[in-house]
């Protein structure tokens, strides 16, 4: 029940810092009274925005999957076995690489 409580408020987070992020764009672009800094950020979307939201995208997934606190994640890959914090990270990297590809391949 708790983790639905935390994954609830983490997500609702994520949406405020997205939109707080779209309204930074809009107010610097109105402040600096051109057009190039919006355009920029358009042109660059997947990176500038994309990628920052795809880290904790894969943070939230791998705190989530964390089932007991104390005890981190465990899983074998190409034989070798990944445990504690070295499961966590690894996952991590799974995660954000699996996300970022997303974004390249649909972007």
């Amino acid at each position: 029940m708790r983790q639905r409580w935390v994954l609830g408020i983490t997500l609702l987070s994520i949406l405020a810092i997205a939109v707080l992020i779209g309204l930074w764009v809009l107010l610097v672009d109105k402040a600096l009274n051109s057009k190039d800094y919006a355009a920029l950020v358009l042109g660059h979307f997947p990176a500038i925005i994309g990628l920052p939201m795809a880290a904790i995208a894969a943070f939230v997934l791998v705190a989530y999957l964390k089932q007991k606190p104390g005890e981190g994640i465990t899983f074998k890959a190409l034989g070798i076995e990944f445990s504690g914090p070295s499961g966590e990270a690894i996952l991590w990297v799974i995660c954000f690489m699996s996300i970022t590809l997303a974004i390249k391949l649909l972007w």
